[in-house]
């Protein structure tokens, strides 16, 4: 997980995760806390912002793109 370290992660649960791995987004707004002084909740940057989604118990599930408030998985992590 040392690669994942600057990239914010959301844990999702068993619903969004399975939402993930079939290439469909979940909405996210006000879920995503990024790394400091990356970006501001409201600032035009955010869009576009990488984020790591992991299971509630902490296996990853996906990177995906962070805009509009929702997460559109990008690489899925299978199983």
């Amino acid at each position: 997980e040392t690669a994942l370290d600057d990239i914010p992660a959301l844990a999702v649960t068993d619903q969004e995760a399975a939402q993930l791995r079939r290439g469909q987004a979940i909405l996210a707004r006000g879920r995503v806390t990024p790394p400091m002084g990356q970006w501001l909740p409201g600032e035009p940057d955010e869009a576009g912002l990488t984020v790591y989604c992991r299971s509630r118990l902490g296996d990853p599930v996906a990177l995906g793109t962070f805009a509009l408030g929702e997460i559109r998985p990008q690489r899925v992590f299978t199983f």
